[in-house]
């Protein structure tokens, strides 16, 4: 019955330094996604004269269609673009975006000054620094899934084995 016991400590405590160390990739791909989707989006609007919303809605990520939907809708409001985008980005917070730290949602939030800028030439420069902060981030992100991730998951195998040496 013991023996059973320390099993089940091994096993619970290796799932959540694994999911701890899971949790750390989910952040890093959806720091990629978002970059993608801005680097698309920049991309978009130096090659075409269309509109935003509808560069929105081509964009291809799943894990960011929720946030980049809820924007497009929201564009045809009489506010400011910048203030739009930040209240979709403080909606998704809790849902789409939970993963991220509040230094990556300063970074996401800091893209909508690129949607507030007047001329076309102005949006795509300040996208274009956004991008770069988007991307810094991003390489944060797969360095502390990197380091942090081994280290979760290799303390939660220790904490497992050491409850179950306690248990025996």
């Amino acid at each position: 019955m013991r023996i059973i016991a320390a099993l089940l400590a091994l096993a619970a405590s290796a799932g959540i330094g694994a999911a701890a160390s899971a949790g750390l990739n989910a952040r890093k791909k959806l720091m990629q996604a978002l970059c993608s989707d801005a680097r698309a989006i920049c991309d978009r609007m130096e090659l075409t004269s269309g509109r935003l919303c509808d560069m929105l809605s081509k964009l291809p990520n799943e894990s960011t269609r929720a946030l980049w939907q809820g924007f497009a809708d929201s564009l045809g409001r009489h506010e400011p673009a910048a203030e739009l985008w930040k209240k979709c980005v403080n909606e998704q917070r809790n849902d789409s975006l939970r993963r991220l730290k509040d230094e990556d949602i300063a970074s996401l939030k800091a893209l909508g000054e690129a949607f507030a800028a007047a001329g076309r030439q102005a949006q795509l420069n300040r996208m274009k620094l956004a991008i770069n902060e988007l991307e810094a981030r991003h390489m944060e992100a797969g360095e502390d899934a990197k380091r942090k991730g081994k280290l979760y998951s290799s303390l939660g195998v220790l904490m497992g084995f050491a409850a179950a040496i306690m248990i025996v």
